[in-house]
């Protein structure tokens, strides 16, 4: 049997709470009786090393967590700009509050970078308000990215605008980067809980992109959150047709502006039948998704309401369809983790932390833990 370490009782119970566990499914978890780990959470008994490392394992703490004398503070710079069907949302999952703390590690290793190396700071960062007209963002976003409606045509899907434009703000100075688990599937984080988050700092401007909502939201995701980075705005964002949230629908009005320009989506729908055909022809023509087409087409004014609601009906039940696809194939199998893993941090991001723990700028255990690899998997990664 291992040695028994002193832990704090009262930190064994906060962080079941806060990771939403009852104590049985947590004693069933680490293997012991329920009697053995309410004993644990009274302070009449001691788990060992071992217990200790699969309880933080299960509510995603740090093993240090347990050994503090009170329950550490939990602020987060992060604004929650999210909405449910009109509702605010409920409380984060572990994961996804786990998840959030990588993200701020992250950036702070990216800011102690760019300040080691003297980088400047991005004038765009907090440049407009939500009283700044749309046509005015939409022109700022064009300047930011080099961007005109014709380079669009240039790319056969969602995903290659995606990444134009991912290339596009990193050369403008923002990091994009795709993360939404904690290093495996089992730690997944559904776009339901989060699509985008964004760090409006004046030298790193940061944006996270959920992988696991559809590739063809990722362009309006990334635009969407650039939005919130022109307002100064660090948060989080989850609806990103609707919106109930002030802001949010200021940044919705302006990303549908951007990608699907309201003078050209009436150019192409003049004298033409709007039904779910036709919305996804204009979703190919314009590289975005349907339910993105849809909701243009009644902002502008070229979908009543009820035809609306129909037609997103029909996209919501084919997209529940298509996941449930989707949850069969990844079930059998998919590509290689690492090269997911390369492909969603991005070589730019990748290259700048490997360069300066290289450089000793920053120490390979915060490169290891800024990129969320496991230093087993390190050298797979970079291949």
């Amino acid at each position: 049997m291992g040695k028994e370490v002193p832990v704090n009782e009262k930190i064994l119970v906060w962080a079941r709470e806060k990771a939403g566990f009852a104590a049985e499914d947590a004693a069933k978890h680490v293997g012991v009786s329920p009697e053995k780990f309410a004993a644990w959470e009274s302070g009449g008994k001691l788990p060992t090393m071992n217990q200790l490392e699969e309880i933080a394992k299960f509510y995603c703490r740090p093993v240090i967590t347990f050994f503090m004398s009170s329950p550490p503070i939990e602020e987060s710079s992060l604004k929650d700009f999210r909405s449910m069907g009109g509702h605010y949302t409920l409380s984060p999952s572990k994961f996804f509050s786990a998840l959030k703390i990588k993200i701020e590690v992250l950036h702070d290793t990216l800011k102690e970078i760019a300040e080691s190396e003297k980088m400047g700071e991005k004038n765009y960062v907090g440049s407009v308000s939500i009283l700044t007209p749309i046509p005015d963002v939409v022109k700022k976003l064009n300047e930011l990215l080099a961007w005109d409606n014709d380079v669009r045509r240039a790319f056969r899907t969602p995903r290659d605008l995606f990444n134009e434009l991912r290339t596009r703000a990193f050369n403008a100075g923002v990091l994009v980067v795709l993360k939404g688990d904690l290093g495996s599937w089992h730690s997944k984080v559904s776009a339901e809980e989060f699509r985008g988050i964004c760090i409006a700092d004046g030298v790193v401007p940061l944006i996270v992109i959920n992988p696991n909502d559809y590739d063809s939201a990722w362009v309006f995701t990334l635009i969407h959150e650039l939005v919130h980075i022109l307002l100064g705005d660090s948060g989080i964002s989850n609806d990103m047709t609707g919106g109930t949230v002030e802001r949010e629908i200021f940044c919705n009005k302006v990303t549908g502006e951007f990608l699907v320009p309201s003078d050209s989506l009436r150019k192409l729908t003049q004298g033409k039948n709007i039904d779910l055909k036709f919305v996804g022809d204009l979703a190919e023509n314009f590289r975005v998704s349907r339910f993105v087409i849809s909701r243009r087409l009644l902002d502008v004014r070229l979908l009543s309401k009820d035809r609306f609601n129909r037609i997103n009906k029909t996209l919501h039940e084919e997209l529940a369809s298509s996941q449930k696809t989707k949850k069969a194939r990844q079930n059998s199998g998919g590509p290689d983790a690492n090269v997911v893993a390369r492909s969603y941090i991005v070589e730019p991001v990748l290259n700048l932390i490997i360069n300066a723990s290289d450089d000793g700028l920053i120490s390979y255990s915060q490169a290891y833990a800024a990129l969320g690899i496991n230093p087993s998997r390190f050298t797979a990664v970079l291949k």
